[in-house]
């Protein structure tokens, strides 16, 4: 094996004005992003103990893209160091990210996200936004295998269509959050479990097409006809969810 590098990452947004989209590729390894970048759009650090791991950054207009050619195969070493410890400025971004089988935590709460697109593997995923996303976020766009992904304050994302869809694995979606719009959910899972968890006093409604789906209601939700409500006031959340041989749980935070 050979000896550990850093890379230090200290990017600044490619323009002062209009919205940068940040691409993030990496194969198996850690990463974990959190704000604090202040002025910059990203900075932090890369650590990887193989060479063909050094990340490439390039940047094409309003597009930075970080990167590695070749991480596919560190799945198959022993003892291969890939860490990623980035964080995030607050100019307007989208974020793209395509992760292998890695270890993935995510902060991304006061930050100016406009989308957020994550392809992952077989991975082992959280995200949590603790304060608003300063901007309106259009889609999250969400695709993963067969991981265990939990998300967690996704009324603070601001946004109008959570898409998510899955294999074997769990997804967790916890709503808590100042919600400020109808926000519209779309789940397509297969074999798998999903939660998902609504503020007490928040509007939802899901709906389910699924067969050899097993669904669990706690707390204000009730149903009929594979149709599931819990009451309240403000903007409402609707989950479309579409599932196959699995497990189905509806509570209230």
């Amino acid at each position: 094996m050979e000896s550990t590098q850093t890379d230090n990452i200290d990017i600044a947004p490619p323009s002062a004005s209009g919205v940068t989209n940040l691409e993030l590729a990496m194969g198996a390894g850690t990463l974990t992003i959190n704000p604090g970048a202040n002025d910059k759009l990203v900075q932090g650090s890369i650590t990887y103990n193989v060479p063909e791991l050094k990340p490439t950054v390039s940047t094409n207009n309003n597009t930075v893209r970080i990167e590695q050619e070749k991480s596919g195969f560190v799945a198959i070493r022993d003892k291969v160091k890939n860490d990623w410890d980035l964080q995030l400025g607050t100019a307007p971004l989208t974020l793209t990210l395509s992760i292998g089988a890695a270890k993935v935590r995510l902060e991304l709460g006061g930050l100016a996200l406009a989308s957020l697109a994550v392809a992952q593997g077989a991975s082992d995923f959280a995200l949590t936004l603790s304060q608003p996303n300063l901007i309106e976020l259009d889609t999250l766009s969400f695709h993963a295998g067969a991981a265990k992904s939990v998300l967690r304050g996704l009324g603070h994302l601001n946004a109008r269509k959570l898409e998510f869809k899955g294999g074997a694995g769990v997804l967790a979606l916890d709503f808590d959050g100042a919600l400020r719009r109808d926000l519209a959910v779309s789940i397509t899972a297969s074999a798998g479990s999903v939660i998902v968890a609504v503020p007490s006093g928040v509007p939802a409604e899901a709906s389910l097409v699924g067969v050899m789906t097993t669904v669990n209601t706690s707390g204000a939700w009730t149903h009929a006809h594979q149709r599931y409500q819990t009451p309240g006031n403000g903007p409402r959340i609707t989950v479309d969810l579409k599932m196959s041989v699995g497990k189905l749980e509806l509570r209230n935070l």
